[in-house]
């Protein structure tokens, strides 16, 4: 994307604390059938677990993350908007407060709104299964394919 755009993509790592539960069981996600999955999910985001759970961890991936004054914060789906508010914090705390940032996703949910505003997107309030996700069923597939292009 950054070639296609000639501009410089980097990455960070956004964790959210409490996610050990799904990490211990990730393996019965890739099993059980998607209506159930998506119950599930459906079900977590009702509940606002991750409300609960707010506390992310930002870790950079790449130095020098921000060169210029335009950042484009990219996200698969914003449910809450924690992650891409504590992104955004992180950002302005180590580049500065006057960066003009703007939010893109592939999803959204409404109720993230409150939060942080996403600028572009092209689902709303939609479970999607991702093939990077780890309860996807493609994600082996998608991991070798990953690493075999870095």
């Amino acid at each position: 994307m950054g070639n296609y755009f000639k501009v410089p993509v980097n990455g960070i790592k956004i964790s959210r604390r409490g996610n050990g539960l799904k990490t211990k069981i990730k393996f019965l996600f890739r099993i059980i059938p998607s209506f159930l999955k998506n119950f599930l999910r459906e079900l977590e985001i009702k509940l606002q677990v991750h409300k609960i759970h707010n506390k992310r961890v930002v870790t950079q991936i790449d130095g020098n993350l921000v060169q210029g004054l335009n950042v484009l914060l990219v996200d698969d789906s914003i449910d809450t908007g924690n992650s891409i508010v504590s992104a955004i914090r992180f950002i302005k705390e180590n580049y500065g407060e006057s960066l003009k940032i703007q939010v893109a996703a592939l999803n959204k949910f409404n109720m993230s709104d409150e939060k942080v505003t996403t600028n572009y997107y092209i689902y709303k309030d939609t479970i999607i299964t991702y093939p990077w996700s780890k309860d996807s069923r493609e994600y082996k597939k998608f991991i070798n394919m990953y690493t075999r292009n870095i």
